[in-house]
């Protein structure tokens, strides 16, 4: 085993960005993985009808993009024909009573569709979107910090006594503005 520098089991894409970073750095790496194809809980696959093609479980993958590992990673991945494609519609619902929604990356029209759904939603939505723009600079950051780090304390603990507590009023405006369960 001396022939590996290290070693990742499993090849979710936390532990391919590792792997690519440590061999980047000049560190021989194998990747095991148990499964016929490695990517985790991603990789797309056309699972309804040919030529229409899911990307499976990956719902928060395209918070990568904005990362310092893709930042470092993203020439080589397009090298190796990593293409990341975007919709306005990127996601949708169906519910427990046969209705469906489609959700937009506009928040205009991701109001409408609530209030399509379950009228005064679409306020609830962009009331809950407008409070997260005011923490968004602080939450985002962490992703790609160690959180023990001084510079995640900084930006966890940071925040004077009136950030914090408009935080945990965003906290609970989150939980009561959440899914209404049906009776």
């Amino acid at each position: 085993m001396d022939a590996y520098d290290v070693i990742a089991v499993g090849s979710g894409h936390n532990a391919m960005v590792a792997a690519a970073l440590l061999a980047k750095a000049g560190n021989r790496v194998l990747v095991l993985e148990r499964n016929v194809r490695p990517g985790g809980f991603l990789r797309t696959e056309e699972v309804t009808l040919p030529g229409f093609k899911h990307d499976l479980y990956a719902t928060r993958h395209p918070l990568f993009l904005s990362s310092k590992a893709y930042n470092e990673l993203e020439a080589d991945l397009r090298a190796r024909g990593l293409e990341y494609l975007n919709t306005d519609l990127p996601t949708g619902v169906l519910l427990p009573d046969g209705s469906s929604g489609i959700l937009s990356r506009d928040l205009e029209a991701s109001a409408a569709e609530f209030d399509r759904l379950s009228p005064g939603d679409g306020q609830a939505l962009t009331d809950l979107m407008a409070g997260f723009g005011t923490y968004a600079n602080k939450i985002f950051p962490l992703f790609s910090l160690d959180l023990a780090s001084s510079q995640a304390q900084m930006l966890i603990g940071g925040a004077d006594d009136i950030r914090q507590r408009r935080l945990c009023t965003f906290r609970r405006r989150i939980y009561a503005n959440g899914p209404r369960r049906p009776q």
